[in-house]
């Protein structure tokens, strides 16, 4: 083979490889894909040091994501006490309270899950600071004689533009971080991020 025609084909075929790319390219492009949700590692930026967050960690460690992602628990049907207990258990014995720092006990024991949300952004709710806690009154917007035993939760929610705020204080994102994340950190592996005392270890969750 001449020269001339070895770089005639070679020619040829660097064409050839760039058109194939170039369509590879253009129907990546044009292929929609669904973001992997599963598999983030990301930084919680703030003052105190950023935070390195695991995503598909915590998935592994959880029965649903309506273990944090509190959003997603939207249904008044509520699981009978007695598919998990004797008939001799009376709700009464324990407040809400109590029962959610029952350790490895999440909202699905009780609640049921209703259908699936968007799940949100935290920050999307929860403000930097809210010193409020607890529930608005309902004489806020209603007169004397209304009652919240009127409407169910589910109700409220078919309400046209109605939203969690019109009902509940939201605690701000610091609160609301520590809330979640300590206590099951606290209850999990508190070898790791306890003190000898008992107290929260900072340094095991902030980076500085």
């Amino acid at each position: 083979m001449n020269g001339k025609q070895y770089n005639k084909n070679l020619s040829l075929s660097l064409i050839v490889i760039v058109i194939i790319t170039g369509l590879i390219g253009i129907a990546g492009y044009y292929i929609e894909s669904e973001p992997p949700l599963t598999n983030n590692r990301f930084y919680i930026q703030n003052s105190s040091g950023a935070v390195l967050f695991e995503h598909q960690r915590h998935i592994d460690l959880t029965e649903g994501c309506e273990v944090c992602h509190h959003e997603l628990v939207l249904s008044d049907d509520k699981t009978e006490c007695s598919e998990c207990h004797d008939d001799d258990y009376l709700p009464e014995d324990l407040s809400h309270d109590k029962l959610t720092i029952i350790s490895d006990h999440t909202c699905n024991y009780c609640h049921q899950v209703g259908e699936y949300t968007d799940i949100q952004s935290c920050r999307s709710c929860h403000l930097a600071e809210n010193e409020l806690t607890g529930l608005v009154s309902c004489l806020e917007c209603h007169d004397d004689d209304y009652t919240p035993e009127d409407l169910s939760h589910d109700e409220m929610q078919e309400i046209h533009e109605y939203n969690c705020e019109n009902c509940h204080n939201i605690q701000a994102i610091g609160t609301v971080y520590h809330g979640y994340c300590s206590e099951c950190h606290t209850n999990e592996t508190p070898q790791q991020f306890t003190n000898a005392d008992g107290s929260i270890r900072c340094q095991n969750c902030h980076l500085k």
